[in-house]
């Protein structure tokens, strides 16, 4: 799954409140232009194993925006010189959204139904 990775822990409650602790793993990172990078947070999924549950952006570093999945964050890239990054999220199957978003301000561009390409740049408004 992960050539390399990083554990840390969450804990999560149940509707009965019993509470259960969930190795939580960190992706590869992901190295983008003019400092930046990201990777995404996988949580164990009961029956699925390690899904992508948010996307994580730093510069030099430093964290500047988390995008939470929706609920999973299956693919993703950074665009326009890494003013924005793209993200294709959406459940287990069917319907997955294409998020165009503005790392600075976290201003949300474009959400259309992404193709199974991510490549391909998603329409604007």
């Amino acid at each position: 799954m992960c050539s390399s990775f990083s554990r840390s822990f969450v804990v999560l409650a149940t509707a009965s409140m019993s509470v259960t602790i969930a190795a939580q793993i960190k992706s590869d990172v992901r190295k983008g232009p003019h400092g930046l990078s990201g990777y995404t947070v996988l949580l164990p999924i009961p029956n699925q194993g390690y899904l992508p549950t948010k996307l994580i952006v730093s510069r030099k570093g430093k964290v500047v925006r988390k995008f939470a999945g929706d609920p999973f964050v299956w693919n993703w890239m950074f665009v326009d010189d890494g003013r924005k990054v793209a993200i294709e999220a959406g459940r287990l199957h069917f319907v997955m959204n294409c998020y165009l978003i503005d790392i600075r301000t976290g201003n949300e561009k474009t959400n259309r139904i992404a193709s199974p390409d991510l490549g391909r740049t998603p329409r604007s408004g």
